[in-house]
């Protein structure tokens, strides 16, 4: 089987790499290359990073032929469509188009039509619902309407990573096609659980106001907790400068590779995710696939995963005692033990790699049946 992976729009495999992301992004195309697939990995790179991925047997297409900073939006889509054509010959031999996110989905659209092959969409959130509920302008709302309209509608699959997501789609668009693949995690066969750092919580994740992260400062403001980040984003400073009002030592670190980053949750007793609105967020996953202690805000797609006190704690960060809970589960009048393993039986069991390897195996199977 031929399949050819379109990247999420403007992310090129530098992106990747310097968000510490590609050791586990391309786990999964090594795995189906090894099962005798062919992957090519179409990306908004003018950079072929054939010795990263060679040696794993993938193949690279970088959409530009040179630097692409100097772009706008308009030249960087006509760019990208004019490569379709350019490669049309690469793009009659394929046997399936996949897209990473919804962003970008429009070359996977394109490719379908052009060359009449199957389409398997894959979103890790509902990029128009994110749209709404971070105030994005009245255009770009309607523009991500369409687009999922459009992507729902001509796909031969789509699949999403949450519950939450699976039934807003099938009530907003009528979806049929739709598929729930929750993301993976790569899991240890054993975990320590709660000997770890009791004054200090981690929280992963970009930093911008989706993540809520102020709310924790607020909340631990002139006591002994410390309060680590790993990310990047727009609100950094003014992250620095509210836990400095605030009394409160923050360490916002840069991202790093994923291997490494399963090692860091190692470190840490409790995980905290306050966001406002997520998907089926990673961290989350990864923290428990560690044996973290996870306190998630009391939204619908963690209360798809945390069941309050068993596996986790829900959370109210607006108006809740942050402090006031730490300090109860650390007095013992909770068994975190126990709800540490729960932590990690949940991930065991709807989580792991090989679950999710074998249902894209079989999707894509499924796919290549309608060629």
């Amino acid at each position: 089987m031929n399949l050819v992976l379109f990247f999420t729009y403007k992310t090129s495999i530098n992106d990747w790499i310097k968000s510490g992301i590609f050791s586990r992004e391309i786990n999964l195309y090594k795995e189906l290359v090894k099962k005798g697939s062919n992957v090519t990995l179409v990306s908004y790179d003018y950079k072929n990073y054939k010795d990263d991925l060679e040696p794993h047997g993938i193949k690279h297409l970088p959409i530009f032929d040179s630097d692409k900073s100097k772009r706008n939006n308009i030249q960087i889509i006509f760019q990208s469509i004019k490569f379709l054509f350019k490669n049309k010959q690469f793009f009659k031999n394929i046997d399936v188009i996949k897209t990473n996110q919804m962003l970008g989905s429009w070359l996977g659209l394109l490719t379908k039509l052009i060359y009449k092959k199957p389409l398997f969409i894959r979103t890790g959130y509902d990029l128009l619902e994110f749209s709404i509920k971070n105030k994005k302008n009245f255009l770009k709302k309607i523009l991500y309407y369409f687009l999922t309209g459009f992507c729902i509608l001509y796909s031969d699959l789509y699949t999403v990573t949450s519950k939450s997501d699976n039934d807003l789609l099938r009530r907003r668009f009528f979806a049929k096609n739709i598929e729930i693949r929750p993301n993976w995690i790569k899991i240890e066969n054993e975990v320590k659980t709660v000997n770890k750092k009791h004054n200090t919580i981690l929280s992963v994740g970009r930093l911008e106001h989706q993540k809520n992260y102020k709310s924790v400062i607020s909340s631990i403001s002139n006591s002994k907790y410390i309060y680590d980040i790993f990310g990047q984003g727009s609100l950094k400073k003014n992250l620095v400068k509210f836990a400095n009002n605030n009394n409160v030592k923050l360490n916002i670190y840069q991202p790093v590779d994923n291997e490494e980053l399963l090692e860091v949750y190692k470190s840490y007793k409790f995980f905290l995710i306050p966001s406002y609105f997520e998907g089926n967020p990673k961290s989350m996953l990864e923290a428990m696939s560690r044996g973290c202690i996870v306190i998630a805000s009391d939204i619908p797609n963690h209360r798809e995963i945390i069941e309050d006190t068993k596996n986790g704690f829900l959370f109210d960060f607006e108006s809740g005692n942050l402090i006031e809970l730490l300090e109860r589960l650390e007095s013992n009048e909770v068994n975190l033990k126990e709800v540490s393993t729960n932590s990690y039986r949940y991930i065991l069991k709807n989580n792991s790699f090989e679950n999710y390897l074998s249902k894209e195996i079989t999707d894509l199977n499924k796919l290549l049946g309608k060629k």
